[in-house]
Parts: C-alpha cells; sequence; structure tokens
C-alpha cells in the first residue's frame, strides 16, 4: 500500500474496497500486526471468503482507495496577513478548501504466507476454554456501571492465554460446521432465504384459502 495508511481509519477504508469483491474474513494490517520481522504498516494480509473473490481482487490490481483528510482551518490567519482583494482568483488561493483528496494505491498479489499456521497461533481461533479465575476477567464482571453480562466477553487477554490442543479445536470446529457457524454472513444470508421462503409459504396458504371461501358463499 502507497502511502502506508497512517491511521485506523485509512486501514477500514482499504478494508471497505476490498470488501467490493467479496466477504473479507480476516484483514491484518502489519502495523497492527507483526507478522512478519520485516514490515513497516505498508503491507496487509488480507483472506477472502471465497477464491472467486480474491481472483477479482487480483485482476482489479492496482486498486485505488481515495481518502478524504479535513485540512486545518487557517483562513483567519490568511486574513490577517493579507488584506481583502476584490479579485476572485487571488481569494480563491488565499483560501484553499478545507478538504484535500489523498489516496492508497494497492497492488494485489497471491500472498504465500501460511496464514492458517499463523491463526493457529491465536489461542482465541476456534474453540478456547474460558478462563473465569482470572482477576482481569472477575473484575470485568463485578464491575459496578459497565459489568460485561458473560465471561465469554471478558476473556479478552491474548497474552496470557494457553491454545488448547489442536484435536481439541478440531472437535469443535467440526461441531460449529454442522451448525452452520463458520461464516456470520453465511449465516445473515441464511437467515434472509429462510425468511423470504416462509413468507412464501404463508402467501400460498391465502390464496389456497380463499377459492375455499368464495365456493363456500356461493
Amino acid at each position: 500500500m502507497q502511502p502506508a495508511p497512517r491511521t485506523l481509519s485509512q486501514s477500514r477504508a482499504v478494508l471497505k474496497s476490498l470488501q467490493q469483491f467479496g466477504e473479507v474474513s480476516s484483514f491484518l494490517n502489519t502495523k497492527y500486526f507483526k507478522i512478519r520481522t520485516s514490515t513497516s504498516g505498508g503491507t496487509a494480509f488480507a483472506i477472502f471468503e471465497s477464491p472467486e473473490s480474491a481472483s477479482n481482487a487480483i485482476r482489479a490490481s492496482p486498486l485505488t482507495v481515495p481518502l478524504s483528510n479535513p485540512r486545518p482551518n487557517t483562513s483567519n490567519s490568511h486574513i490577517q496577513e493579507h488584506p481583502s482583494s476584490s479579485n476572485p482568483t487571488e481569494n480563491a488561493t488565499l483560501h484553499p478548501s478545507n478538504t484535500s483528496s489523498e489516496a492508497i494505491e494497492c497492488t494485489i498479489t497471491e500472498s504465500e504466507y501460511d496464514h492458517k499456521a499463523n491463526m493457529r497461533k491465536n489461542p482465541y481461533n476456534m474453540g478456547f476454554q474460558i478462563s473465569r479465575h482470572w482477576m482481569e476477567v472477575q473484575d470485568l464482571m463485578r464491575a459496578p456501571d459497565n459489568r460485561v453480562p458473560l465471561a465469554e466477553y471478558a476473556d479478552c487477554f491474548t497474552k496470557r492465554k494457553f491454545s488448547m490442543p489442536f484435536r481439541v479445536q478440531d472437535r469443535y470446529f467440526e461441531n460449529t460446521v454442522k451448525a452452520g457457524g463458520t461464516s456470520l454472513m453465511q449465516m445473515w444470508k441464511q437467515g434472509l432465504e429462510e425468511e423470504k421462503r416462509k413468507k412464501e409459504e404463508d402467501a400460498k396458504c391465502l390464496d389456497a384459502e380463499r377459492p375455499q371461501q368464495n365456493t363456500d358463499s356461493g
């Protein structure tokens, strides 16, 4: 990415541009996730939900991501230093626009990095044991004003977490696949399809009842 994103909002803008090709299941900016030792934040790893989405993104490379950053308002200082002029062109030069248009050019290529092995290093990947006995978790559960409703939400301390054995993680993952919980986007789409199918069935039932009512009235 040239230039490298300087803020989280700029990284989100890059992610939003990638999402036009399909669902992005993982997006890691090396500025915040030190995957490699020699990175300066100009590289990000994106994993698409489908190979077709990844292929479309690669074909669209290079991708230009527009940014809009507000400029500091310096109109007062210009007015004090330079008296008003009757020339409209000169006034436009002295008072530039408050917004500046920037862009990040993204070169998208296929990565040879082993993302699955990296995800395995995350103790919160797939299944994990809830650490209810940690003092940090208990403190979040007892907070009077902003109390965490579930211990699952309070268990978020990666440095202290230990990964579960792979065989146990695989067993949890098999249950997740059977329940259809591998993708939130897919679960949402399935819910929409089921709701649409239910409405169609209800409409058919109403259409079937109307002729019967007309026959009885006749």
